[in-house]
């Protein structure tokens, strides 16, 4: 298990219920909740922005990145994202993370996003 600000692109894992710890597939193979699509960070400033500017930044970049995948790469999936919270941003977190998961919520098998995405 990992703090969730440790995920990188292309990481398959699920997550606790407050998604502050991630348990990282091995291999994408192995069942898991989310693909992490991309983590780009903020460009919203050094003082907290609150979590609604961040909730905005975050779809408008994860809608994007989604988009850019393609309609056949997207079928049955959905886009979502983890923003930081104002007590990560005090420790310095200010990466917006994109992923993917089944729109019905069902476990994925195999890696979601195209290598190099």
């Amino acid at each position: 298990m990992v703090p969730i600000t440790e995920l990188s692109a292309g990481d398959c894992f699920s997550s606790n219920a407050e998604q502050t710890v991630a348990t990282i597939a091995e291999a994408c193979d192995t069942p898991h909740l989310y693909q992490v699509l991309s983590i780009t960070p903020s460009d919203l400033g050094e003082g907290f922005p609150g979590e609604e500017a961040l909730t905005a930044e975050a779809d408008a970049r994860c809608a994007a990145d989604f988009a850019g995948l393609g309609s056949d790469a997207t079928a049955g999936l959905t886009a979502l994202h983890l923003v930081p919270s104002e007590a990560s941003w005090a420790e310095g977190d200010r990466d917006l993370a994109c992923l993917v998961a089944s729109s019905d919520g069902a476990e994925l098998t195999g890696s979601q996003v195209p290598a190099g995405s």
